[in-house]
């Protein structure tokens, strides 16, 4: 594969006060000369009031953005060597918090939390943590690429201009799969499920999605069945007694419904 553009890329930066020509998309030509040139590691750009994200930000933008605006624009050039066709597979990585929609070439390729039409000062349909970097297949647009010079733009969305933190830096790879066994290929044996799975007892889920050759992040989730959280309840603790063999933890089901413990367990404490 190939990395096009690296998380610490150079790239131009802009918090905007009014609305900009969509050229900035990189669909033609547009003259970023005025936007702030962001430079070296870690690459990200946004901003954190508590603690989290400074690790991943090169260019602050606070001062812009709180109680500013919930948008930003990035402008990340970027050169493709060679034939694009060559490529059957692209990947954008991202950190976000808390949405963005991204474009090659002024044709978008993903977005992430927000509907409708992106204007100058939208924002975000909900909150996100960056928690990790998140890899979404834009194998389907690998046509906006061009040989030679490119524009990966992002929108930055902020869920509120008092959010206390905002994160965007992405990463584009692509490059050639052949799809052999053990790769990207789906076991013979696997079983497509056309609608709802159901679950009997409480079961822990790992998930993950294989469009365009690539496949999603792990997704994690514990399914609990019944009304475990509602009904359980630590009613006694025996704590520090004077023979530490008889320490315990009472639990209780206050409801009327048997309740399944399975995968029930404590985690802090």
């Amino acid at each position: 594969s190939t990395t096009l553009v690296t998380e610490n890329a150079s790239k131009r930066v802009i918090v905007p006060t009014r609305s900009i020509s969509n050229n900035w998309k990189g669909g033609g030509v547009f003259n970023d000369s005025n936007w702030i040139l962001s430079t070296g590691s870690p690459g990200g750009v946004g901003y954190e009031r508590s603690s989290g994200y400074q690790t991943y930000i090169s260019f602050d933008v606070q001062t812009q953005m709180y109680n500013g605006n919930t948008s930003c624009y990035v402008r990340i050039p970027f050169t493709v060597n060679g034939d694009p066709g060559r490529f059957n597979f692209m990947m954008l990585k991202t950190r976000y918090d808390d949405g963005f929609v991204t474009y090659i070439n002024g044709r978008e390729v993903q977005r992430v939390l927000f509907t409708g039409t992106p204007t100058w000062n939208s924002d975000a349909d909900s909150n996100h943590e960056a928690d990790g970097v998140e890899s979404f297949s834009v194998t389907d647009h690998i046509s906006a690429l061009r040989q030679g010079g490119n524009i990966l733009a992002i929108h930055g969305l902020n869920v509120s201009m008092t959010s206390s933190d905002f994160l965007i830096s992405a990463e584009l790879i692509a490059g050639e799969r052949s799809g052999s066994p053990g790769g990207n290929s789906i076991s013979a044996s696997a079983v497509e499920y056309g609608g709802v799975i159901a679950l009997a007892n409480s079961t822990h889920v790992k998930a993950r999605v294989l469009r365009g050759g690539i496949w999603s992040t792990l997704t994690e989730a514990t399914f609990a069945i019944g009304p475990v959280v509602d009904n359980l309840r630590i009613t006694e603790i025996m704590y520090n007694p004077n023979d530490p063999n008889t320490e315990y933890i009472e639990l209780k089901n206050i409801g009327a419904e048997t309740i399944n413990l399975n995968l029930v367990k404590f985690t802090n404490g």
